[in-house]
């Protein structure tokens, strides 16, 4: 365990590793935690947080061998404390992502196939117009932009009836601090194709023990704001340094529940994916 200094607490980094898997209103500063706990406790102490939130505290105190007490009223908070305090064995992971892979990944994929059976990474969609479809290239990194066809449009439509089945019906409220009102449904958040790959995803965690269970769900919910149409198209970027580039880009989905007329829908299982492997 590296020593934290009031230089470090001055300077705080960016959240990485453990610490940046799953998005959290109001994560603490790893490194003031770290130093408050080398400096004004000691081995076997008693730490208490009557604020648990994300969890980061439990965690540090478990690389201190110090014992924790966390309260918090937010059921999430607790799920998720247990999953950093209980990580499953890397290989066991592993291989139910595997087993998860080889059962639905052709399935989802298969929803985003375009006209020539490529496998669509992004749609581009504006105000509800379907405007541009994304593939990766099979050489270099270089993105493949497509004009939407009927092919696309049909494929799309195809889902338009298709209703949840893993996720209860939610309750909104009105907030405009968050973007929310009594109004919106889960529907407003997703397409109808994405939920349906949610399902699949779903339909497969279910078949696992309870321990593995809950770390699949997990990436699930930490990768779940990316499959949403909540992810805003970056446009216009270098206008502060005047070099003004027209190049769309991905932005990411921001806690709340804004939903810019620009955005993104991406592919399912690329987002779980791309999770899995950060744990």
């Amino acid at each position: 365990m590296t020593v934290k200094t009031i230089k470090d607490i001055s300077n705080p980094d960016t959240y990485k590793g453990m610490y940046s898997f799953h998005k959290y209103w109001g994560k603490k500063p790893t490194e003031s935690i770290a130093f408050f706990i080398q400096n004004y406790t000691n081995e076997s102490d008693i730490v208490i947080d009557p604020f648990l939130g994300s969890g980061f505290i439990s965690r540090e105190c478990l690389y201190q061998k110090r014992r924790f007490i966390g309260i918090d009223i937010n059921p999430f908070a607790i799920e998720h404390t247990n999953f950093l305090l209980e990580l499953p064995k890397a290989s066991v992971f592993q291989s139910a992502l595997e087993e998860i892979e080889k059962n639905i990944k052709q399935k989802i994929n298969e929803t985003y196939f375009t006209v020539n059976r490529e496998i669509a990474s992004h749609y581009l969609w504006s105000s509800g117009e379907l405007l541009k479809v994304w593939m990766k290239p099979k050489v270099g990194r270089s993105r493949i932009e497509m004009e939407t066809t009927s092919f696309d449009l049909e494929k799309l439509e195809s889902f338009s009836q298709y209703s949840i089945r893993n996720i209860r019906k939610l309750t909104f409220f009105t907030n405009s601090r968050i973007n929310s009102s009594n109004q919106m449904s889960i529907y407003d958040l997703f397409t109808r194709r994405a939920l349906h790959n949610i399902d699949l995803i779903m339909d497969e965690i279910k078949l696992f023990p309870d321990a593995i269970q809950k770390a699949l769900l997990l990436t699930l919910t930490s990768s779940s704001g990316q499959m949403s149409s909540m992810v805003f198209a970056i446009t216009n970027r270098g206008k502060i340094k005047n070099q003004i580039s027209n190049k769309i880009e991905v932005g990411s989905w921001v806690i709340g529940y804004w939903r810019p007329e620009l955005h993104f829908e991406i592919n399912v299982w690329n987002c779980f994916e791309s999770r899995a492997k950060k744990l």
